[in-house]
């Protein structure tokens, strides 16, 4: 797998970039993870890092819902961070993740 190395984060590419980030004074390895199912943008995940949004991956920052979080069991609902944090968008995704999961009995 090639590492493409910036000095900015390219949004429109499914491969693994490298890209030095002066805030925390080192190279950042970003994986690209799916379109949020909400509204259809481009998430990434750092590698070596926290995902923090105020960071170079911005909106663009994956926050996916998991299902062990939700009392269930599943695949993981890709989102980004924008729709995680808009009521709207968030009940979006979590009429999504219905579809996909299964909820656990409780004893």
């Amino acid at each position: 797998m090639m590492i493409i190395e910036k000095t900015r984060v390219s949004f429109d590419t499914d491969q693994e970039q490298q890209v030095w980030s002066t805030w925390h004074n080192k190279f950042l390895f970003i994986k690209y993870c799916g379109q949020c199912e909400a509204c259809g943008i481009r998430t990434y995940l750092f590698t070596n890092s926290d995902n923090d949004p105020r960071g170079p991956l911005g909106e663009h920052t994956n926050n996916d819902m998991e299902a062990s979080e939700y009392n269930s069991t599943g695949p993981d609902v890709i989102a980004c961070f924008s729709c995680t944090n808009d009521r709207k968008q968030y009940e979006k995704l979590l009429a999504i993740s219905k579809t996909k999961w299964t909820r656990v009995n409780e004893s």
